[in-house]
Order: C-alpha cells, then structure tokens, then sequence
C-alpha cells in the first residue's frame, strides 16, 4: 500500500505540473513546473521501482530490465509523437496535456493491477 502512496505523490505531482506547464505563459512558470515535474518523478524510487525486489527477490534483475525496455519505449516514440503534434498542432499544451493523460493511465494501471505479493 505504502508503494501506492508513493507512485501516487509522484504520479499525481507530475500530472499536476504538466496540467500548469500547458496553461503557463511565462517562461519562469515553464522553468518552475518543469523543475517540479522532475522533482515528483523523484518519488518513482520508492513507489514503482522498487517493485522487482518484492515480486521476485531472485530475478529482480531481470524483472527491472524487462520493466525499463518497456518504460523506455515511450522514450522514442513519445518524441516521434510529440514532433508530428507540434507540426500539425503547433500546440506544446496539447504535448504536455497528452503526456499528463498517458502518466495518468500508467497511474492507474498500476494502481489497479500493481502488487508486492512474491510472484517468484
């Protein structure tokens, strides 16, 4: 439960800044949500990636590196994405608001479906 707790501060941290970042006018607002925006990703140590050690105290090696191929494929995509939006949108609040629906959605899988029950 406290892992849940913690993905959430972060999870929700990072929404919320996201949200203000897309309505913010001036770039000290930009440089302000931005910098806490990494600040609540900082909370995902203690939520979401220590989940490995839990769920299979032997693999957990394993576990974290099939965890972070998948976490990295938005890494590419997410940049393809935010490219084509910006030419056919010229919107960075349309890029920062998706971004903040895709974290809600892994938010909320993990909520649902996240656990530190021993597995293997």
């Amino acid at each position: 439960m406290a892992r849940k707790v913690i993905h959430t501060m972060e999870c929700g941290g990072v929404i919320l800044c996201l949200i203000l970042l897309s309505s913010t006018t001036s770039y000290s607002g930009a440089i302000l949500f931005s910098t806490l925006a990494l600040v609540c990703q900082a909370f995902g140590a203690g939520g979401l990636f220590s989940n490995p050690q839990d769920i299979a105290p032997n693999y957990a090696g394993t576990v974290f590196g099939i965890m972070n191929t998948a976490g990295a494929i938005p890494g590419f995509l997410g940049v393809y994405i935010a490219g084509h939006m910006l030419e056919y949108l010229h919107s960075w609040a349309a890029v920062f608001e998706t971004t903040a629906c895709v974290s809600f959605t892994g938010w909320l899988i993990f909520m649902i479906f996240g656990s530190g029950k021993k597995i293997i």
